[in-house]
């Protein structure tokens, strides 16, 4: 039907034919399951942003943040967008995020709500930083003509770019751990400012500021995988289900596709065969196995 759709004659200034062409393409690369259970789920009524708020208020709660902090930052916003986002947060919070949904055009959120009468402390300082263990998928990447310092990308689409010595050597170090996780001791080591007070201080903003863009992203625990295969190496129950459908979910909550090698292979990830007994049911080379099974451990898919 969107495809249908989409066929329909265009003129100038008429945006109706590129917003069904966009909704097609988006439906066709979707799968059924989240086609089905986002677009066609019923009741499937749409709120505004601060209707929802609205309604949660009735209920007794309140507006904490979003799941993903990278959804309320403005910190890739145009100089002047921001400017005025910021000054529209400093008054009314819930204003500026029901704007960022209109400057986004944003449809889908994942707000975390609490109860009314908690007590809500929304500064951050390098101290609340310091306690978190943090990892990216960002990397190095050519930065434009003309530019200075370094230019690192995420797949996402988020960008860092800077001429900070400490930033960039925290930045290759993650890049290098990645998937891994390192702690901010170890990052401040890495950045040589371990025994800095104030450029501690100004790491940890800087790690903040990346974080706020979508470039890195801070957790509180240390997944239990491992990065290099054992002698009997073992991915989660989880993608060993799922290895058939193609696609699967790494211990770092990121959803991968499988080729028709890595279909074959993970469902023998079940810790009790050697690299050698599955290269011999594969009928694959050893290395070539071992290769594959080290890949998916940086991918964060084996467990330790």
């Amino acid at each position: 039907l969107l495809a249908l759709l989409a066929l329909a004659p265009g003129g100038a200034g008429n945006a109706y034919r590129g917003l069904l062409a966009s909704e097609a393409t988006q439906a066709t690369v979707s799968s059924d399951f989240l086609l089905y259970h986002d677009d066609l789920a019923v009741p499937n009524d749409p709120y505004y942003f601060s209707d929802f708020i609205e309604m949660a208020g009735r209920a007794g709660l309140q507006f904490a943040c979003e799941a993903d902090l990278h959804d309320m930052s403005i910190a890739s916003m145009p100089p002047e967008l921001a400017a005025i986002l910021g000054q529209m947060g400093q008054q009314d919070l819930l204003l500026k995020e029901q704007y960022l949904d209109f400057v986004t055009c944003r449809r889908f959120r994942q707000t975390l709500l609490c109860h009314a009468g908690a007590q809500l402390d929304r500064a951050v300082d390098a101290k609340r930083v310091e306690q978190f263990l943090f990892t990216t998928m960002a990397r190095p990447a050519e930065t434009e003509a003309g530019l200075e310092g370094e230019t690192f990308r995420h797949p996402n689409g988020s960008v860092l770019r800077t001429t900070d010595t400490p930033t960039l050597a925290a930045m290759h170090a993650l890049a290098g751990a990645s998937p891994g996780r390192m702690s901010f001791d170890a990052l401040a080591e890495a950045a040589s400012v371990a025994d800095d007070a104030v450029r501690r201080a100004q790491l940890a903003e800087a790690l903040f500021q990346a974080m706020s863009a979508g470039v890195i992203s801070f957790s509180l625990f240390q997944p239990r995988w491992a990065l290099e295969p054992g002698d009997q190496p073992v991915v989660s129950p989880w993608a060993r289900l799922r290895a058939e459908s193609g696609r699967v979910v790494t211990l770092d909550h990121q959803t991968i596709e499988l080729d028709e090698a890595d279909r074959a292979l993970l469902p023998l990830l079940d810790g009790t065969r050697t690299i050698a007994r599955i290269a011999e049911l594969l009928h694959r080379e050893e290395d070539a196995v071992l290769d594959s099974v080290r890949v998916l451990g940086r991918l964060g898919l084996c467990l330790a």
